[in-house]
């Protein structure tokens, strides 16, 4: 592992067992294109992008991420979306509003 790999004092179980979760410090990204989702060969592939749009200047869309992973993985990571999507999309109490 480089010098700018960390251990995050982390952990997480994996087939029965707990593995250590190490960090390499890739900056956060963020992304507003879906570029590609599909499968191949038995993976499903999903690439990210982000719209960058200047004054005066013609935009692009940077692909900052593709991700490659098992049905059993995307079925996962499927799941967690559906929770996270639900809890930003719900309305905010009148006493927690600023």
């Amino acid at each position: 592992m480089s010098s700018e790999t960390s251990k995050t004092g982390r952990t997480i179980s994996l087939a029965g067992n707990q593995h250590d979760i190490y960090d390499q410090g890739v900056p956060v990204q963020h992304v507003d294109v879906l570029l590609e989702v599909g499968s191949f060969q038995g993976s499903v592939h999903i690439g990210l992008g982000a719209y960058i749009h200047e004054m005066g200047n013609k935009g692009i869309v940077d692909a900052v991420c593709r991700l490659r992973m098992s049905p059993t993985t995307a079925q996962t990571l499927r799941a967690a979306l559906d929770v996270a999507i639900k809890d930003v999309l719900k309305p905010i109490p009148n006493e927690k509003r600023n």
